[in-house]
């Protein structure tokens, strides 16, 4: 693996320099050099945290969409025969995931792959107060 580039590094740096409890700033680190993209997602990071309130505020709203999907989702039905007519037809018989074609001994499957977060919006207004885990190392 390439070293970060330097506006990486740079943003990697401030992340350390605020001193958020742990695994905030692992978080933050992962979603930088993890990123299809880390250029832009230094400059993300970056442009959210300009203090350490900020950050931990930051870290707080990627904890709750995490957690409104994977411990509040709600699993939904397949849907019935006419949506997923509608969704071959609107998507060229393409996978939106994989890109493959359906085929007749292939055939694409239309099925919900992420739960519903049915509490979003009712959670939305209090999530500010999401706690970062203190995790030890």
């Amino acid at each position: 693996m390439d070293p970060p580039r330097q506006g990486i590094q740079g943003t990697l740096s401030l992340v350390e320099a605020l001193e958020l409890p742990h695994p905030a700033a692992a978080l933050l680190r992962a979603f930088i050099l993890d990123a299809l993209d880390c250029d832009l997602a230094a400059d993300y990071v970056r442009s959210r945290i300009g203090s350490r309130e900020e950050a931990h505020r930051l870290v707080s709203d990627w904890i709750f969409i995490v957690q409104a999907i994977s411990s509040n989702g709600v699993e939904l039905e397949a849907p019935d025969k006419t949506a997923v007519r509608e969704i071959v037809q609107r998507d060229g018989n393409v996978c939106c995931v994989s890109g493959m074609r359906g085929t007749f001994r292939n055939p694409l499957i239309v099925a919900p792959i992420l739960p519903l977060p049915a509490d979003w919006l009712k959670d939305q207004a209090s999530h500010t107060n999401t706690q970062i885990p203190d995790v030890k190392r």
